[in-house]
């Protein structure tokens, strides 16, 4: 628990920052209708951009790289699973469909049918591609119930952990311990 703690400690200020970002995207979501605007305010670029810049610093070298891969998860869990499990549920309540949102009613209406044909999740959806020839819908649709509304909200924030995950993962290793491994070889 105590390491947990250290590697909290200094990964915070990355974290930190990336809510602000975060809760920026969510007030832009619900002031702009199109993506465009909302695009630029990004965790996955914010993540990189911060640890590009301590990478070449070198702030976090005392860390070792297993810590950083473990900043990097912590990263992943607070400042994905937290602000999307807030946000999607935000725009289940508000019922925005526009944006990161994007639910397109010819797909949702398709999957719903197949859905009660009793297909799986994967199943349905593999099957109105099939149909339409394209995917476009980028979360769940708006749920009729409250319970509905907090569950798609929990499996957005879900899903969006996998892929934060991942990105942190691979950027925190790229940019910060690339960077960390070299200065402790010449050093």
């Amino acid at each position: 628990m105590r390491g947990l703690r250290e590697i909290y400690r200094e990964f915070r200020p990355i974290i930190w920052v990336l809510w602000m970002v975060a809760a920026a995207r969510l007030a832009m979501d619900a002031s702009a209708e199109d993506e465009k605007s909302a695009f630029m305010m990004s965790v996955y670029a914010g993540s990189a951009i911060l640890f590009l810049y301590n990478g070449i610093t070198g702030a976090m070298d005392h860390l070792g790289f297993k810590r950083v891969l473990l900043g990097g998860l912590t990263v992943a869990v607070m400042c994905w699973t937290v602000p999307n499990t807030i946000s999607y549920t935000v725009a289940q309540f508000a019922g925005w469909t526009h944006g990161r949102f994007y639910v397109d009613p010819q797909e949702d209406a398709l999957y719903e049918k197949y859905r009660d044909e009793g297909l799986g999740f994967f199943e349905a959806r593999e099957k109105v591609e099939e149909q339409l020839g394209h995917w476009n819908t980028r979360a769940a649709s708006p749920a009729d119930t409250t319970g509905g509304k907090i569950a798609n909200g929990l499996m957005m924030g879900a899903f969006t952990t996998i892929a934060g995950a991942v990105w942190c993962l691979v950027t925190g290793s790229l940019l910060l311990g690339v960077p960390m491994s070299l200065r402790r070889r010449r050093g």
